[in-house]
């Protein structure tokens, strides 16, 4: 095996191969850099890396602003639902989406069964 790089001791030769291989020309001379001893890691590195890291998570998390038209009786049906589970309508709506894209979300025709002002519309 060939002389280890700094930061290279917790890659295999293949992955640290495939590392290098994807860096811009930019990254390639801060490496070269870094490898001759021109640049030292700061004293905080691993903090920083920590923060770094928590900041690329929370933009994978990022939600986005979606408006939706629904005709009055869904959005009966919707308060209707939320109330009784005791949260705003639009955490409910947001529930339900996200549920449904997961493939978690069911269908049940017979919600409201016990609700004399529900009428659920005829299917087409």
């Amino acid at each position: 095996m060939s002389e280890s790089k700094p930061g290279q001791e917790r890659y295999t030769e293949e992955e640290w191969q495939t590392i290098m291989d994807g860096l811009d020309e930019e990254e390639r001379e801060i490496m070269a850099a870094f490898e001759k001893g021109e640049m030292v890691p700061s004293r905080d590195a691993d903090e920083q890396s920590k923060a770094a890291r928590m900041a690329a998570r929370n933009a994978l998390r990022r939600h986005h602003r979606v408006s939706l038209r629904l005709s009055d009786s869904d959005m009966k049906t919707a308060r209707h639902l939320a109330e009784e589970k005791n949260m705003p309508c639009s955490t409910l709506l947001y529930e339900i989406v996200r549920e449904y894209l997961r493939g978690r979300l069911i269908e049940r025709r017979s919600i409201f069964e016990d609700d004399p002002t529900f009428t659920l519309p005829s299917p087409r």
